[in-house]
């Protein structure tokens, strides 16, 4: 588990080092296993693509002009992605970058490519040690203020944990807070409500066997504007090594993180029919997944499926046919609880593990998940302009009883 400290903050207030939060996290079970600093690279500062003109004897490269408030630099660039008008990282003469293949450093110097004049280096994420995309230049939000440091916008402390089975709620960052918060006895800053009415007598979801899914939450979100996610959100997740991809998915990624809930998004007129069916998988019944292997499934495991076949590989990950794309505009949104063993095994099966199993296979607490819908709903509302015209559809077979303990009574 990857924990950003930027992040932390926004639960706890910790006037604490980070040698401090890491001995302590440490002390209560979760040992730390390495602390990461990024985005804190001495000559990476904010600029902008002013001019943007052929290279003379390269054609996938470009010559462009780069103004950094003070001065215009010339800087040949190859990425596909560059406009004039954008704002990017520019690693300035001097700057030593980390070399992605390597635990060294490179440093940028005033160069020649094909003959033209390069006076730095308009930097991609990877290449800045912020995450693993290199397709292309990291593209900045109009705010960022020209010639400021990168450290000013990007500096994180993150720190690697080794989560043990047994804790699987520390698999989140309100989770790691509540156990800082009881070890300084600050105040949790997170008391999050279900905001929507809930059906509880849904006809929407069928559950083939409540052995395989203890409790099945979804809503439909109308009119939804699938684009790219704010600045703040984007940075959350590319701060744990996460890509972002839309506001939608980025969504169901941040609650994932934020308080341990995994959920899934499936575009609602990509669903034939209209009931969401929790079923075991059939003989040899196969489904193209998100990452565009077209799998076997091993009989028996849990599925999600409209009337026609699976669109989602229950706990582990979404199907091809109902992906969230540019184009959807109305969302189902999904916050479940499937039987652990059963994860484990198809996810061991398959060779298929993600953020989402390594959850699920730690037996999750049935009540997250009508928290996390009701949390992403909210959020897809404010970020995407989604129009919610209906109830929470739970369908909860196992029902979990509260179990009232009294402090004074304890001996």
């Amino acid at each position: 588990m990857k924990l950003s400290i930027n992040w932390l903050k926004d639960y706890i207030s910790l006037n604490k080092s980070v040698d401090e939060i890491t001995d302590s996290l440490t002390m209560i079970g979760n040992e730390v296993e390495e602390i990461i600093t990024t985005g804190d690279i001495p000559g990476v500062i904010v600029a902008e693509i002013k001019e943007i003109i052929p290279h003379p004897n390269a054609d996938k490269l470009q010559l462009t002009k780069i103004y950094d408030g003070k001065n215009t630099l010339s800087v040949v660039c190859g990425a596909p992605n560059i406009k004039e008008g954008q704002k990017i990282f520019l690693a300035t003469i001097g700057t030593n970058l980390p070399d992605p293949n390597n635990n060294s450093y490179f440093e940028i110097k005033k160069s020649k490519i094909r003959g033209e004049l390069s006076e730095g280096m308009i930097c991609s994420e990877k290449e800045l040690g912020i995450s693993e995309d290199h397709e292309g230049i990291m593209v900045l939000p109009n705010d960022y203020e020209l010639g400021t440091s990168i450290s000013n916008y990007y500096a994180e402390t993150i720190l690697d944990i080794d989560v043990t089975p047994n804790r699987v709620d520390c698999l989140s960052v309100v989770g790691l807070a509540r156990d800082l918060s009881a070890k300084f006895s600050q105040r949790l800053n997170f008391d999050y409500q279900v905001n929507y009415p809930i059906e509880e007598k849904t006809s929407i979801i069928a559950i083939e066997d409540k052995d395989i899914c203890f409790r099945y939450t979804g809503i439909q979100i109308e009119s939804v504007n699938i684009k790219e996610s704010p600045d703040w959100l984007k940075k959350r997740l590319i701060s744990i090594g996460e890509r972002p991809i839309n506001n939608i998915v980025d969504i169901t990624n941040y609650v994932m993180f934020e308080i341990g809930q995994p959920l899934h998004a499936f575009d609602q007129d990509k669903i034939d029919g209209s009931k969401i069916y929790v079923r075991k998988s059939k003989s040899k019944e196969k489904m193209l997944t998100l990452d565009g292997e077209n799998r076997e499934l091993p009989e028996g495991s849990i599925v999600i499926a409209d009337q026609k076949s699976p669109i989602g590989l229950a706990g582990i990950m979404g199907g091809k046919s109902s992906e969230i794309t540019s184009d959807t505009t109305n969302v189902f949104l999904e916050a479940a609880n499937f039987n652990s063993s059963m994860i484990r095994a198809t996810s061991k099966k398959l060779g298929l593990s993600t953020e989402a199993s390594m959850r699920f296979e730690r037996n999750l607490d049935p009540k997250l998940a009508i928290y996390g819908l009701s949390r992403a709903a909210d959020l897809i509302v404010e970020l995407a302009g989604g129009k919610i015209n209906q109830k929470i559809q739970d369908k909860y077979p196992l029902r979990i009883k509260d179990q009232k303990l009294f402090l004074t009574k304890i001996n």
